[in-house]
């Protein structure tokens, strides 16, 4: 026993040395992909409780989609198992429908429908009753001349078909789905090998002209008619020869009670695979009918950071769910702190089930597919932004939290993705 305090003091050594020569040896800016960048990192070894690398780690960055992690945070600690994804009252004579936002009714990726059986069996009057809101279409800072790409659909209190229209080619011209559209869609000669769709900018008419390449899904808008999904809702009820809801602002005296729709879960699962910044949205105004009491984003977001992160360092700036305004600032240090309160909150399993990891399809597995069990992570990309954040789990064993964000690069997006990789996988592979 006499040698222990020696062997004690050897290993001690022995770590502090490792986080040295790691910390020493992670010069990512002599990447010619990065020396003209801004770029922050920050590295968390749980075992020693110890920060093994920081550069730049107190900085602000725009996050891009890496803000999902703040939604997911919500969603996992305010939504309960299943998503109340609408609210309902049933009377002897009548069905009273309340939305509650859920961006999964009538989603092609979603095959279970409840809602969507109920109304099509129901035999009694359906009564829509808008919610109580308190959001904008779009969100904070989103950039207005992307209002007809589909990864930038407007919210809504009662989104639906993901709130895009989709269009397919097929030997009877070009179709749109839902087909309420048709009549708003003016097809040029197509004599290309694809099809480019757009759409006015204030109004729901589309122009489908020849292309080299296809785009074939295009968000519509609720800018003319705020009501307007409640009435896509009655055309696509109409067609199948069901009576059309009635709509009202209000049912005072009315008893709702949830609705449950998808497991919450795989809801997130889906928006973080996919990185979409519609399910973001959506999901974080569904979180804030539970903190706030009305569907809700700037004020769900207040709260969020005055009561669950008020403990983050370096002063957050929050905007958005999806990452898709340039308004958000973190620092990798703050990204770094929150994921490990995801990990001590909800468990090892549960986050790194909502992860992407390296062996999955999405956003990691064209650098990462080498990787399948050693990174655990959400990407996050605009033009001149590349970011990433998540867990590495080293060869030897180790857990690490970290963040690593690029700002203001010149690069080919991929030159900079594969900097970062080389990076991580020195950390992976030798710490």
């Amino acid at each position: 026993m006499k040698y222990l305090p020696l062997i004690i003091s050897v290993i001690w050594v022995s770590a502090c040395s490792t986080q040295q020569r790691i910390g020493n040896t992670i010069h990512p800016e002599r990447d010619t992909a990065l020396a003209n960048a801004f770029t922050g990192i920050c590295i968390y070894d749980e075992a020693s409780g110890k920060m093994i690398v920081q550069q730049n780690a107190d900085k602000q960055f725009i996050p891009a989609s890496n803000m999902k992690l703040f939604t997911s945070y919500a969603s996992m600690k305010y939504l309960p198992d299943s998503l109340p994804g609408w609210f309902i009252h049933e009377s002897r004579d009548t069905i009273f429908l309340q939305p509650n936002g859920d961006p999964s009714f009538l989603h092609p990726a979603f095959e279970t429908q409840k809602v969507w059986d109920l109304l099509k069996t129901n035999r009694k009057p359906v009564v829509l009753v808008i919610p109580s809101t308190q959001f904008t279409p779009r969100g904070f800072g989103w950039a207005w001349n992307n209002f007809q790409e589909f990864y930038m659909p407007e919210r809504s209190a009662m989104p639906i078909y993901g709130n895009v229209v989709r269009f397919t080619k097929d030997a009877g011209g070009l179709r749109a789905i839902p087909a309420y559209f048709q009549t708003y869609l003016t097809v040029n000669e197509l004599n290309g090998k694809g099809v480019n769709v757009r759409r006015e900018e204030d109004g729901n008419g589309f122009t489908a002209s020849s292309s080299t390449l296809n785009n074939l899904m295009r968000p519509f808008t609720q800018k003319e008619d705020p009501e307007f999904v409640y009435k896509l809702l009655a055309d696509t009820l109409s067609k199948l020869g069901i009576s059309s809801p009635a709509i009202r602002k209000s049912a005072p005296g009315i008893d709702f009670k949830p609705f449950y729709t998808q497991h919450t879960d795989s809801v997130l699962q889906f928006m973080m695979l996919h990185s979409d910044n519609f399910f973001a949205e959506q999901l974080l105004l569904m979180a804030g009918r539970e903190i706030t009491g009305k569907l809700a984003d700037r004020t769900t977001i207040d709260s969020l950071m005055k009561k669950d992160h008020k403990d983050l360092p370096d002063h957050p700036r929050w905007v958005d769910g999806s990452g898709l305004s340039r308004n958000n600032l973190i620092s990798p240090h703050a990204f770094v702190a929150l994921l490990n309160k995801m990990k001590k909150e909800f468990g090892w399993k549960r986050v790194s089930s909502i992860l992407v990891n390296g062996g999955e399809g999405g956003t990691l597995k064209d650098y990462y597919s080498d990787y399948p069990e050693n990174i655990f992570a959400k990407t996050g990309t605009l033009n001149g932004q590349a970011t990433l954040s998540g867990y590495l789990i080293t060869k030897k064993g180790r857990m690490l939290t970290f963040s690593f964000l690029v700002n203001n690069h010149q690069a080919p997006a991929g030159a900079v993705k594969s900097a970062v990789k080389n990076t991580l996988s020195k950390i992976i592979d030798h710490y």
